[in-house]
C-alpha cells in the first residue's frame, strides 16, 4: 500500500518542492493554468461521462455536514478554552477545510483507480465552494459581504464546467470525438500538475514558532478526528462501498493550501495556519496509510 499509493504521491510533491527551492518559479502561472484550464476540463469530463444520481446528493450532504460538525467542534473548544475570535477563525481554516484537490484527487486515483475519480471530483468541487465562501468569511473575520461571496462562486471556472458538463449530457448535445479527445488530454494532465503545484506552494510556506497546543489540536482534529466523523456519517448509508471509502479518505486529507493563502492574505494567524498546512501534509503520509489499511 505504501509503495503503490503513498510513495508516488510523496515523490511528485517532493519534486515540486525541490524545484521551487532551486529555481524559485512563478507559482501563480502554474496555478492559473491548473485552475482555469486543466481542472475545468477534468470536471467537465466527469460530469459529462456520468449521469446525475442520488450519489451527488449524498456527496453534497456529506460535504456540508462534515464541515459544519468540524466548525461546531472548534467553536465548542474555543468557548471552553476562551480562545479569541481570530484564533477560532484560524483553527476553522486549519481544520475545517481539507485538501481534496491537489492531494485528494491523486490519492484516490492511486488508491482506487479511475472509478474513484468520479466520486472525488464532485467532493472536491463542493469543498472548493465552501473554501471560497465560508473560508473567505472566517479568514476576513466575518466582514465579507454576501455579494462578494456569491461573486466568488460565480467566478469559479470549475462551476462553469459543472454546468456545461451536466447540460451537454442532459440535452444531449453532440460532442465530436476530436473535441472529447482534446478535453480528455488536458484533463489527464490536471492531476500531475496540481500535485506539482502543491509541492511548489509547500516550498513557500514559512514554519514559525507559535502556541504548540494549537498546532497539536489542529493536527489531531484534521488527520484523526475528521476521518472518524466521516466514517460514522457515511458507513451505514445506502451508497456504493467505493463512494464510502472515497468519502472517508477525503476527510483524512491534510489542510487545504488555500487555507494558508487566505490566512496570509487576511492576516488571520498566518503562522499557525501555514505551519499546520505544512505539517499535516507530511504527517498525513502516515495517517492516510493507516486509514487505507483500515478501509481494506
Amino acid at each position: 500500500m505504501f509503495i503503490s499509493v503513498i510513495l508516488p504521491i510523496m515523490l511528485i510533491f517532493s519534486a515540486g518542492f525541490i524545484v521551487q527551492k532551486l529555481f524559485n518559479l512563478h507559482i501563480k502561472s502554474v496555478s492559473t493554468i491548473a485552475i482555469y484550464i486543466m481542472m475545468p476540463a477534468l470536471v467537465f469530463r466527469t460530469f459529462y461521462d456520468n449521469p446525475l444520481s442520488l450519489n451527488y446528493l449524498y456527496i453534497l450532504l456529506y460535504t456540508f455536514a462534515l464541515t459544519a460538525i468540524l466548525i461546531l467542534i472548534i467553536k465548542i473548544i474555543g468557548f471552553w478554552k476562551k480562545y479569541s475570535d481570530e484564533k477560532q477563525n484560524a483553527l476553522i481554516l486549519a481544520i475545517g477545510f481539507m485538501n481534496n484537490g491537489n492531494y485528494g484527487i491523486p490519492l484516490v486515483l492511486f488508491a482506487y483507480g479511475a472509478g474513484g475519480i468520479d466520486y472525488i471530483v464532485p467532493i472536491m468541487i463542493f469543498h472548493t465552494v465552501l473554501q471560497t465562501t465560508l473560508g473567505l468569511y472566517y479568514a476576513a473575520k466575518g466582514k465579507t459581504k454576501l455579494k462578494s461571496v456569491m461573486l466568488n462562486i460565480s467566478k469559479m471556472p470549475m462551476m462553469h464546467a459543472v454546468y456545461l458538463g451536466i447540460v451537454w449530457r442532459a440535452l444531449p448535445l453532440p460532442l465530436h470525438d476530436s473535441i472529447y479527445g482534446a478535453v480528455s488530454l488536458v484533463a489527464d494532465g490536471a492531476i500531475p500538475t496540481i500535485m506539482l503545484a502543491l509541492g511548489l506552494q509547500l516550498a513557500e510556506i514559512k514554519v514559525k514558532n507559535f502556541e504548540r497546543n494549537l498546532m497539536y489540536l489542529s493536527v489531531f482534529l484534521r488527520l484523526v478526528v475528521s476521518p472518524i466523523i466521516a466514517f460514522l456519517m457515511v458507513w451505514f448509508l445506502p451508497i456504493d462501498l467505493l463512494l464510502k471509502k472515497v468519502m472517508i479518505l477525503a476527510a483524512a486529507t491534510p489542510t487545504a493550501a488555500i487555507s494558508a493563502l487566505l490566512a496570509i492574505q487576511y492576516d488571520c494567524e498566518p503562522q499557525l495556519v501555514s505551519t499546520v498546512t505544512f505539517i499535516t501534509t507530511f504527517l498525513s503520509m502516515g495517517t492516510i496509510l493507516v486509514v487505507l489499511l483500515l478501509l481494506g
